[in-house]
């Protein structure tokens, strides 16, 4: 059983809502693009101001301002955070939080424990000398596992990831990802033989064998070339 009577019951509404705050995203991530694109550029900013602009944190709340305002995620009993802060269910812990959620879905159900968690990671970043870092490392390694060690949504079996891919290669992106997948398989508790099959680069799922309740992770990557 879950926090909130039958698991099956809000496992399928979590895959649900996540089917259509992806659908949200493709409508509303061209005019985000766009925004953080004039953010950056307007006027005479200095330019480490400028690469701010193209940082996740940035892009991450410009995404959940237009989802906010999109009118089909307005009329569901949802609501969207930037940067949830978690933590223990223990006041006799230490205060500091467990971690902070890029992107929180909350179920306006009364209780703060439904949620749907998604963590933001950039990928193939322009550096100096017309150098691209895959970042593939840090998508793995700092995001995908916090989903497997529990760190993120540890009561239920699905999260998401988000791939800012700067550069736009997308085919690049996702083959970085799977490598990456595959080097540190053991820790994430990943069979890569499980591997689904996708028929679009940019969206695609992988299945961690969490004790307890295992996890699937859906990933979603975003053409941001426009951006960096």
């Amino acid at each position: 059983m879950s926090i909130l009577g039958s698991s099956q019951r809000w496992y399928a509404a979590l895959v649900d809502m996540y089917d259509i705050i992806y659908e949200a995203i493709a409508r509303v991530w061209p005019e985000c693009t766009r925004r953080v694109t004039r953010a950056s550029s307007v006027g005479t900013a200095p330019r480490q101001v400028m690469a701010r602009q193209a940082h996740e944190d940035p892009i991450t709340r410009y995404l959940i301002m237009h989802l906010r305002r999109d009118p089909i995620i307005r009329d569901l009993p949802i609501h969207i955070e930037s940067q949830r802060e978690l933590l223990s269910d223990d006041p006799q812990t230490d205060p500091k939080p467990i971690g902070y959620l890029d992107i929180c879905i909350l179920f306006l159900t009364g209780s703060d424990k439904l949620y749907l968690a998604m963590e933001c990671k950039r990928l193939n970043v322009r550096q100096a000398k017309n150098r691209t870092a895959t970042q593939a490392s840090e998508y793995v390694t700092k995001g995908m596992m916090r989903f497997v060690s529990g760190q993120y949504s540890p009561t239920w079996p699905l999260g998401a990831m988000l791939g800012y891919v700067m550069d736009g290669n997308m085919q690049n992106a996702y083959i970085a990802i799977r490598h990456q997948i595959e080097q540190h398989a053991q820790q994430l508790l990943y069979d890569p033989a499980l591997f689904r099959d996708v028929k679009q680069l940019e969206l695609f799922s992988t299945t961690h064998q969490r004790p307890g309740i295992p996890s699937e992770l859906r990933h979603l990557l975003l053409a941001a070339h426009g951006i960096s």
